[in-house]
C-alpha cells in the first residue's frame, strides 16, 4: 500500500525546480517523495485498529494545491503542538510498529527510526522550498495536509537568502515565536533573532505583537516589512 500510494501521487503529480543562491537547480516531486512516504508510513503504522474503525480506510487526497492525508483514529498519547517538534512518540500499534522497522519498501525500512519520520517530512519540503506540513487532531481522525505550490516569497527575494534562512522561512506559514522556531530547528535564541533581522531587512518577514504582547514572526505576503 505504500508504495503503490507513493507511485500514485508521483504520477499525478508535477515537479518543482528550487535555484539555490549560488545558481544550483534542484528539481523535487510537488509534494517530494520523501515527504509522501513519511507522512503515509505514519498514517498506515498509527492509525487506529480498534473494532469500529475496521471498516474505515486511510484517505489519501491530491489537488491542484494540496495533499491531504487523513486515517482513522487520532493522536495517541502526543498532541498536535509536540510533533515532529520533540523526538517523542506513542505507538497505538507497537507490535506493528515493531514489524515496520524490519519490512523494506523501496530502498529502505517502513520505519526507519522511532519519532523520525515527521522530522524527515519537514527538512524534505523545506528543501523544496515548501512550507511544513499542517497536522489536525479529530479525536476520531487524524488529518495531515501539505500545501502544494505556494509561493515562499518573490524569486528575485528568496535568491538573497541562506540555506539556513529558507529552512527558518518553512515554518512561517503562520505566526511563530523566537521560542517555537528555535525549538522547533533546534538552535539558539540568538541564532534565531539573527537570522530573523536578516529575513526582515529583505522584507520577507514581518513581526507582530502590541506592547506588552510576545513578539510573533510570520512570512511576508504583501512586499516588504513595514
Amino acid at each position: 500500500m505504500l508504495d503503490e500510494a507513493i507511485e500514485w501521487v508521483a504520477r499525478n503529480s508535477r515537479n518543482r525546480i528550487v535555484q539555490s543562491p549560488t545558481g544550483h537547480v534542484t528539481t523535487h516531486g510537488d509534494p517530494p517523495s520523501v515527504a509522501v512516504r513519511e507522512l503515509v508510513a505514519n498514517a498506515l503504522v498509527h492509525r487506529d485498529l480498534a473494532d469500529w474503525a475496521s471498516s474505515r480506510s486511510i484517505d489519501l487526497r491530491l489537488t491542484n494545491t494540496a495533499m491531504r492525508i487523513t486515517n482513522p483514529g487520532g493522536l495517541y498519547g502526543i498532541t498536535v503542538e509536540r510533533l515532529g517538534v520533540h523526538p517523542l512518540t506513542s505507538a497505538r500499534n507497537r507490535r506493528l510498529l515493531e514489524i515496520c522497522k524490519f519490512v523494506r519498501t523501496g530502498d529502505a525500512n517502513v520505519v526507519e527510526a522511532l519519532a523520525s519520520g515527521i522530522p524527515a517530512a519537514i527538512a524534505a519540503l523545506g528543501a523544496a522550498s515548501m512550507p511544513p506540513p499542517r497536522f489536525f487532531d479529530q479525536a476520531l481522525a487524524f488529518t495531515v495536509t501539505v500545501d502544494r505550490s505556494t509561493p515562499m516569497a518573490s524569486n528575485a527575494a528568496t535568491s538573497t537568502t541562506t540555506s539556513s534562512e529558507r529552512q527558518l522561512l518553512t515554518l512561517l506559514d503562520a505566526p511563530r515565536s523566537v521560542k517555537e522556531i528555535a525549538a522547533t530547528l533546534d538552535l539558539s535564541d540568538n541564532a534565531i533573532h539573527k537570522r530573523l533581522a536578516s529575513l526582515r531587512a529583505k522584507g520577507l518577514v514581518i513581526m507582530q505583537g502590541g506592547k506588552g504582547q510576545p513578539s510573533m514572526y510570520r512570512r511576508a505576503t504583501d512586499g516588504p516589512d513595514r
